[in-house]
């Protein structure tokens, strides 16, 4: 399966936050995180978008496994062969879960990460070093800085990466960011998990998930909520799961309005979009349009006082369909 640049990318922040280890052996800071969603206790807790995959888990399907390699159709890139065989880390095999936030305001916003894995730390180390990576001291732990070659006038990207542990990479798109994580992390600072409240609407949600995100608008507000201030308004959170059986995929969503009245209409809306859009794909016969009209289908909808939820399961097959859109493969093409 051929690797995005950006793939490559993330998985080099990743590695880079490894060679931490080699320096860095305390563990943790104060405080006992959840058993399910361990690395939320070292996100800041002023997080508006928060996010968890499961990788490992969702590596067991072989079945998904399967059908993202049919429809991609294509080989590794050597590059990304080269940076594996360097390294010894492979995200494919060897990464385990992720958690990401997102920190700010919309306009200004920093992305910050918590990921689990296997790590060579001797490997990554001497790959840091041969990449140039520039190093930064936060309470006595090394922070290693990746810059992006600048293309054209796209401006250079930073991605910053620390060890927590043998285990567990803090990473980001700035040094700052990965400070606040490891403050998280030596208990300087609140995580998301301080917040009671916060954490059991966490783990109710995200309980049996593969993966999940959840946005608190109040927080942080996504770039076509940010356009919409009428329905910012109306809303405190939102939040999106997924759970891959053996058949299929298992999606869920949830809208948390500031009144039930709020509920109630938003939900109506999307019924109203769902019929629209099963009647406009009702007269084409291309497998994917058909694919998406059993979806909007299916589309379960429950509102209950200020809270909408939705639920719709997606076959194998369905899903298959529904990635072998041509117009989503020629966008790949170009993304590379």
């Amino acid at each position: 399966m051929r690797l995005r640049r950006q793939w490559i990318v993330f998985v080099l922040v990743a590695l880079a936050a490894g060679a931490g280890a080699y320096l860095l052996t305390r563990g943790p800071g104060p405080g006992s995180p959840p058993a399910v969603e361990q690395g939320l206790a070292w996100v800041p807790a002023e997080a508006g978008l928060i996010a968890s995959l499961r990788v490992d888990e969702i590596r067991q399907q072989a079945w998904l496994l399967g059908l993202l390699e049919q429809v991609s159709g294509v080989e590794q890139e050597a590059e990304y062969q080269q940076f594996v065989a360097a390294t010894g880390f492979d995200y494919a095999r060897d990464l385990t879960r992720v958690w990401l936030a997102v920190m700010g305001n919309s306009e200004r916003s920093r992305l910050v990460g918590v990921a689990r894995g296997r790590f060579a730390p001797q490997k990554i180390l001497s790959y840091a070093r041969e990449q140039g990576s520039g190093i930064r001291l936060h309470r006595g732990t090394s922070i290693y800085v990746l810059t992006a070659g600048v293309s054209g006038e796209a401006p250079a990207r930073q991605f910053a990466f620390a060890f927590i542990d043998e285990t567990h990479l803090a990473f980001g798109d700035s040094g700052d960011g990965v400070e606040a994580v490891l403050d998280c992390v030596a208990g300087k600072a609140p995580a998301v998990t301080s917040d009671p409240a916060r954490k059991a609407h966490i783990e109710r949600f995200a309980a049996g998930m593969h993966a999940w995100a959840m946005n608190d608008v109040t927080r942080w507000r996504p770039g076509p909520l940010a356009k919409r201030p009428e329905l910012a308004a109306q809303l405190q959170q939102l939040a999106v799961a997924a759970r891959v059986t053996s058949v299929g995929v298992e999606l869920v969503g949830e809208a948390q309005t500031r009144a039930p009245g709020q509920a109630a209409t938003l939900g109506e809306l999307l019924r109203s979009y769902a019929l629209l859009g099963r009647v406009a794909l009702g007269g084409r016969e291309d497998a994917a349009s058909q694919a998406l009209a059993r979806v909007l289908e299916e589309l379960e909808l429950e509102a209950k006082d200020t809270l909408l939820s939705a639920k719709v399961r997606v076959s194998a097959e369905t899903l298959k369909s529904l990635l072998s859109v041509p117009s989503l493969v020629v966008g790949q093409s170009a993304a590379r």
